[in-house]
């Protein structure tokens, strides 16, 4: 479920000149293949059917907006369990291949830290198309 801050996050680094951002995105069950058997594969594997707040899928890039607790509202991020679930989550996409950053309510309203994240990010997405051109595939799927 997206929140306020996450949409605005979102909103921001659009602006900035990020491109393919998808709110919510399954990144677990997407590697294991969704449909008839997940929770199965996700058993089997030991992994849990987390979510990234933002992601850009063809990059494996996440972005984690963490900003409740920081406005006075009840949030999973603020509780031992919560975090222990937020780590987990992000230990989980980095095994799986995803670079994940983690914006809070501070950041997201500094500019000069999303720009560093928009940079970032606008840095690999123009690899990638200059790597596409040159090659004619996508170099990135094999890393």
């Amino acid at each position: 479920m997206s929140s306020r801050l996450q949409a605005e996050v979102k909103i921001r680094l659009l602006a900035l000149g990020v491109k393919g951002l998808t709110e919510d995105y399954r990144f677990v069950a997407e590697s294991l293949g969704t449909g008839k058997g997940l929770r199965e594969r996700l058993a089997k594997a030991g992994l849990n059917d987390f979510q990234l707040d933002l992601a850009i899928p063809d990059l494996k890039i996440g972005v984690e907006v963490n900003g409740g607790q920081y406005a006075g509202r009840r949030s999973g991020h603020g509780s031992i369990s919560g975090l222990e679930r937020d780590a987990k989550k992000t230990n989980q996409a980095i095994m799986l291949g995803w670079r994940v950053f983690v914006i809070t309510s501070t950041m997201a309203n500094c500019a000069e830290e999303l720009q560093k994240i928009a940079d970032f990010i606008k840095k690999i997405q123009d690899t990638i198309t200059r790597m596409k051109r040159l090659t004619g595939s996508n170099l990135w799927d094999i890393m």
